[in-house]
């Protein structure tokens, strides 16, 4: 293969895993076949297994691609706001619930539905749980680097972690269930717990 053949076949294989991050984000990786991937790559469904041995293979690769880009934005959005002596955790949260369209769907969510089959590869479950504890990280290094330079209370390892959880799933919700005000809600009051934690051991 010539270097101008082998700079195609990159750029092809680029093309086909940036059209695989947003439909799997957008419809989930079950509805979107590998035609469909290729059409929207612009090329020929037949040429897919020159690039990848499966499409759980894509996917494995996609995983990757999607949670690195995430990981990346929570870490900027967080320093962004410590570098402005505001609250980087709560900057964190907030950008998490911003409206955003499906094809950036939290990577979380997107490939929670397929990672539960019993029938996916042990890699893909694998990547996708490293993947989500290094996405607790970034919250968890946000919250504590907001609690040391005194924008936000100290919270401990269990409150970070709740706070976490009551995030992802408020976000699950949001787009699950069709009740605007109900969802406005729960964002707000996640924001204010990740505000104003708790006392650990305090009755609800």
């Amino acid at each position: 293969m010539g270097r101008s053949s082998r700079q195609q076949a990159e750029l092809n294989r680029t093309e086909i895993v940036k059209a695989a991050c947003a439909l799997f984000r957008e419809r989930g990786v079950d509805n979107v076949s590998i035609a469909d991937v290729m059409a929207a790559a612009g090329l020929t469904a037949g040429g897919f297994y020159r690039h990848f041995a499966s499409k759980e293979a894509l996917v494995n690769e996609v995983l990757s691609t999607v949670f690195e880009q995430s990981s990346e934005r929570w870490k900027q959005t967080s320093e962004t706001g410590t570098a402005a002596s505001e609250d980087g955790l709560e900057m964190l949260i907030s950008h998490y619930f911003r409206k955003r369209l499906p094809a950036q769907t939290c990577p979380i969510l997107a490939f929670a539905p397929y990672v539960s089959h019993h029938s996916t590869g042990e890699e893909t479950v694998d990547l996708y749980g490293s993947h989500t504890e290094a996405l607790y990280r970034h919250f968890r290094q946000a919250a504590l680097q907001s609690a040391a330079t005194g924008s936000h209370p100290a919270m401990s390892e269990q409150q970070i972690q709740v706070l976490f959880a009551a995030m992802i799933g408020t976000a699950f919700l949001a787009q699950s269930v069709d009740s605007p005000e109900w969802i406005a809600s729960l964002k707000s009051a996640v924001l204010a717990q990740g505000r104003c934690p708790a006392d650990e051991g305090s009755t609800p």
